[in-house]
């Protein structure tokens, strides 16, 4: 049951938790992580419960000494939480319940019913202690009384809090809601054995299908969490507000079952292993509450909302009847998927809508589809106005239409575009309109809808960084070249380690050595010009796949129509994600101060280019050179 790679001593504090507490607070993601740091240290060092890890990694864990030894550390702790924690764990990798039909069987891991029994025959006490521990979180009552009986009959020297697990009470829940509405969080106080307190908090994602995409719990009363919680958001983004303790249940309940059916299985640092201690809590909440209900928008107020957004001054510039069908399906996807509400607009739904959705279930013309992003643009803006969303979030949702545009132009064009002209596109040049007009046989001039000649080389030399760049640039091939460790502060090493191992297996993969090398200097920049983004584990993966995905972007290597080329959602299978990395781009791109917002391709520094790219590079310039002369 190691937890990220470590053992199973206690390491889980609420300074340790205060990040997660700060991006559930967000979440405007896929999974989200807010440059806004919590500051939740106190000046008292208390207990420290285990987290709870991933089935997978409990899996491995459930034979031998290195289990009775996790125990006792557990049993040492002052804190109830680090055996509860470790007893979820268990429990969820032994859960055979929402497993894929499809998928091979375990037939190497027992039931909870069978592990029970050979930790009651063991009658060691860690094996007692874990029992009890685990019999509360197994719905089924014989099991429990028989863990009880048993239990009962040995005089074993355990914490009597373990057999006062009867008077665990959640007393108090309360719902927060990011105003750009990805998900909610549900977090509920629990008072537990000895006049200790524990959180639990559950982020409900909406974007996904309302299941549970995280969920961790904190050793601190409830009142301290919120109130850190209000303390981070001085803008006040996110609402906080009590919640009827039986709506709490059936939201939880219900988001729960739902992930069960979603293959593959959303999983965090924490989740699903805390997901049995999370069902015996839900399950001591009254019945009789209220879930999600999702709007229902009819045809009659859809058309008043389309004809109010084409009423103003940015719609107007807009309206025809392309742009009208565009923004029916717009908002078709905004009531059918995500919660439901046409108006609210994410990061996160942006993503979701031009990386996959919209060129998937439109039929149209590429010419027509091809200004969904303006009409995005203008659409998001009216939707926030309308919903007094502040313009910081506003702009972080425009800045993920900049950052998926490229790959959705790239999705509805029917043909690529050879040579130059697709390289003048893809450096911002050239609208994808034109590019399907254009002329390779023309002057360049005619290739830039009006740019002459040295236009075009000043357009080359920003992409490159410079004039001087420009000219000095070669197309030798990027060396196979380590990660360079120079300005890299040393507390974040172990963590830049496991994403270059990542991003390394990715490049060996689906690219080549190129641009492995071109991935491990862009991930240097990256750690220099922004250490925090490596703080936490649970990022890794997604720092990874945000890597490859920049550099495979910047180096046109994402192709939807040629099937030697890869794919964005073959890197995202590799990395077995399912969306959610619009934020992380922007942060990471912001750390080595590159600005896509005009030019969505452009990183200004030619070591970040692998070979090929320069080469057509080259051959614009010396096109552009010749006209010149």
């Amino acid at each position: 049951m190691a937890v990220g790679g470590s053992d199973l001593s206690p390491a889980s504090t609420w300074d340790a938790e205060a990040p997660r507490l700060d991006a559930m607070a967000g979440k405007r993601k896929s999974n989200q992580h807010d440059p806004h740091r919590i500051s939740t240290r106190t000046t008292s060092r208390q207990s420290k419960p285990s987290k709870p890890s991933k089935p997978s990694e409990d899996v491995d864990e459930l034979r031998g000494d290195q289990l009775l030894d996790g125990i006792d550390r557990a049993l040492q702790d002052s804190h109830p939480l680090a055996l509860l924690s470790m007893a979820s764990g268990i429990a969820a990798a032994l859960d055979r319940r929402g497993r894929h039909p499809m998928a091979p069987p375990e037939s190497a891991l027992p039931t909870l019913e069978e592990f029970c029994e050979t930790l009651i025959e063991a009658g060691l006490r860690e094996t007692d202690a874990l029992l009890l521990a685990l019999g509360r979180m197994t719905a089924d009552d014989l099991l429990l009384r028989r863990i009880t009986r048993a239990v009962a009959g040995r005089r074993h020297p355990i914490p009597s809090w373990l057999t006062q697990l009867d008077e665990v009470r959640p007393y108090r829940a309360v719902e927060t809601t990011h105003l750009l509405g990805d998900g909610d969080n549900v977090v509920i106080g629990v008072r537990l054995p000895g006049n200790r307190e524990c959180t639990l908090l559950v982020y409900i994602d909406h974007n996904v299908g309302t299941v549970v995409k995280d969920a961790f719990v904190i050793n601190r009363p409830i009142d301290e969490v919120i109130g850190a919680w209000g303390d981070a958001d001085p803008r006040g983004d996110a609402e906080i507000g009590e919640l009827p303790k039986a709506d709490a249940r059936a939201r939880v309940s219900a988001a729960i079952e739902r992930g069960r059916m979603t293959f593959p299985p959303l999983e965090s640092d924490s989740w699903p292993g805390i997901r049995a201690f999370t069902e015996w809590i839900i399950a001591m909440l009254p019945a009789g509450g209220t879930g999600y209900l999702r709007p229902d928008w009819t045809a009659d107020q859809l058309a008043a909302v389309t004809d109010d957004f084409f009423a103003t001054p940015v719609g107007n510039a807009l309206d025809d009847g392309d742009n009208r069908s565009l923004l029916g399906s717009i908002l078709c996807f905004g009531t059918d998927y995500g919660s439901g509400d046409p108006l609210r607009w994410s990061p996160a739904a942006v993503e979701i809508l031009l990386d996959d959705w919209l060129a998937r279930n439109v039929v149209a013309a590429p010419q027509t589809l091809s200004r969904a992003p303006q009409l995005v643009r203008a659409f998001i803006c009216y939707c926030h106005t309308e919903r007094g969303i502040s313009g910081e979030l506003t702009e972080q949702t425009l800045d993920a239409v900049d950052v998926f545009e490229p790959s959705y132009l790239e999705t509805i064009r029917p043909l690529r575009r050879p040579g130059p002209i697709s390289l003048l596109e893809r450096i911002g040049g050239l609208a994808a309109a034109e590019s399907d007009t254009a002329d390779p046989g023309s002057p360049p001039s005619a290739w830039g809808a009006g740019l002459n000649e040295r236009e075009l080389l000043d357009l080359l030399a920003a992409a490159v960084g410079g004039v001087d760049a420009l000219r000095r640039l070669d197309a030798r091939p990027l060396p196979d070249e380590p990660l360079c460790w120079d300005g890299i502060p040393t507390g974040i090493h172990p963590r830049v380690a496991e994403v270059v191992e990542l991003a390394d297996g990715c490049c060996a993969r689906m690219f080549d050595t190129e641009l492995r090398t071109a991935a491990r200097r862009l991930l240097a920049r990256i750690a220099v010009g922004d250490p925090t983004l490596f703080r936490r584990r649970s990022v890794v993966v997604t720092a990874a796949a945000t890597v490859c995905w920049i550099i495979g972007r910047a180096n046109n290597s994402f192709d939807y129509l040629e099937p030697t080329r890869r794919h964005v959602k073959d890197l995202m299978a590799h990395f077995a994600l399912t969306g959610g990395l619009s934020q992380f781009v922007a942060v990471m791109l912001r750390a080595i101060g590159a600005d896509w917002r005009n030019a969505p391709q452009r990183l200004t520094d030619p070591a970040l280019l692998v070979s090929r790219e320069r080469a057509d590079i080259i051959a614009l310039r010396d096109v552009c050179l010749a006209a010149l002369h």
